[in-house]
């Protein structure tokens, strides 16, 4: 499947929108997790996602025992490709590209 074709959706108000628009909407990520955060488009709030060569994991971030990603939906995705750096992740589908930018330690998120 592509980035346009699968669904994830809002933990809040659980509004569904395809994987392209919510890779267009992350605004943070912790690269040592493979974890990006994104802001749903119509209640504003904050979803995460783990991010993995040709996988895509919904899911919500827990704090116990120590941080982790709760997962509610694994999705395989062909031609996904990602790279971590201490700076962010980079990941490319196609002919599409995203830079997510890495969250500062110390900082919480908007």
């Amino acid at each position: 499947m592509k980035v346009g074709d699968q669904y994830v959706g809002c933990r809040s108000c659980v509004n569904e929108q395809t994987v392209r628009d919510a890779l267009d909407a992350c605004f943070a990520s912790w690269p040592q997790q493979y974890w990006a955060a994104f802001r749903c488009p119509q209640c504003k709030g904050v979803n995460h996602l783990e991010v993995r060569d040709g996988l895509l994991v919904e899911g919500y971030l827990d704090g116990f025992p120590g941080p982790s990603l709760v997962v509610k939906r694994r999705l395989q995705l062909d031609d996904f490709h990602v790279r971590a750096h201490e700076l962010g992740i980079e990941i490319r589908s196609l002919n599409l590209r995203w830079k997510i930018p890495a969250k500062s330690a110390g900082t919480s998120l908007p």
